[in-house]
């Protein structure tokens, strides 16, 4: 008696539920890649892009200006309504911004070739030096409003950035889904008053970490009751400026992560600290001056161990000295 074959139809890509194509291309963490991958079909192309924009990292101002076009693009007009762009402003997640487009928020000058200073003042290439070079106007304004046409934003962070007095225009416009606001090694040129906010509504209500100077935390991010995670890479003075100027906002009892910066040492910051943030789980100190005896800080650290707290892992070393210092934990 002969057997009859069965055909099993090929299995294709396409047939995969939705969520499992994003679970596979989650693997492809190289950029480069994913971007060969959009190439390959109109299905990968649309899966792809949104991965790919995700994460954004602007590193220079040519990288920047040159990708505006990418989002006030009209993509019915090219032909690709059908590709997934039509809701593209809604994929960015995080967006960093790096060391040589911080320096070109504000105009600023640097020096070129000839040692000559130079002032961004447009747009364009200069093919009088040696090598031609293009030159962009001061960023804040235009990235200040492409931030806020993000509407899922969810963390901002700027490294060694210059800012200026229009700073204010930033922080009022940034999207109120952010959660994770980070200044890192960023320069201010001009001092940094308190904001008036829109409609008297506390600026990034939903924010949960920060990274940056003092004055926004006692200011205009007063109003942040759910900030969990909190970082002052810049030095404070001591234990007296740390509680008149720093600890007293709205989010002492939901704080779990505090890592502070001090120009001079005294035993009594943990103690203020803890007083000031009865829920810290993590507490780090870096210290300038005056480092602490360790057997004393142990001591210290073991009796807040020991009394209930919910203060897990302690932490005092020397600035861009993380071999030298003192750590203990309950685990």
């Amino acid at each position: 008696m002969a057997q009859t074959q069965t055909s099993i139809a090929p299995f294709r890509f396409e047939d995969l539920p939705i969520d499992l194509h994003g679970e596979v291309f989650a693997h492809l963490t190289s950029p480069s890649d994913l971007l060969h991958v959009a190439q390959a079909s109109k299905l990968f192309f649309r899966l792809a892009i949104r991965l790919l924009y995700q994460d954004i990292y602007y590193d220079t101002p040519a990288h920047f200006f040159h990708n505006l076009t990418f989002w006030d693009r009209n993509w019915s007009l090219w032909g690709l309504q059908d590709q997934g762009l039509e809701n593209i402003l809604e994929t960015p997640r995080s967006v960093v911004i790096g060391k040589e487009l911080g320096h070109g928020l504000t105009i600023d000058h640097y020096y070129v070739e000839s040692h000559i200073a130079r002032t961004r003042l447009r747009f364009g290439t200069d093919l009088g030096l040696k090598k031609s070079r293009e030159f962009f106007p001061p960023a804040l304004d235009c990235l200040s409003e492409l931030l806020m046409r993000f509407p899922n934003l969810h963390s901002i962070s700027f490294q060694q950035a210059l800012f200026s007095f229009k700073l204010d225009k930033l922080l009022n416009n940034l999207p109120p889904s952010i959660r994770s606001l980070s200044f890192e090694q960023c320069t201010f040129l001009t001092p940094t008053p308190p904001l008036e906010t829109r409609d008297s509504m506390p600026l990034l209500s939903a924010l949960k970490s920060y990274t940056g100077p003092v004055d926004f935390l006692r200011s205009t991010l007063r109003g942040c009751d759910g900030l969990e995670r909190i970082v002052f890479p810049s030095s404070i003075r001591d234990v007296d400026a740390l509680m008149s100027d720093t600890l007293p906002y709205t989010a002492s009892t939901s704080t779990r992560f505090f890592d502070v910066t001090l120009q001079k040492w005294d035993i009594e910051i943990m103690h203020a600290v803890i007083a000031e943030l009865p829920g810290l789980e993590e507490l780090r100190i870096r210290v300038w001056d005056g480092f602490p005896d360790e057997v004393g800080v142990l001591l210290e650290f073991l009796f807040f161990f020991s009394s209930e707290r919910t203060l897990t892992l302690g932490n005092v070393e020397r600035p861009r000295e993380l071999r030298s210092g003192i750590s203990i934990s309950t685990s």
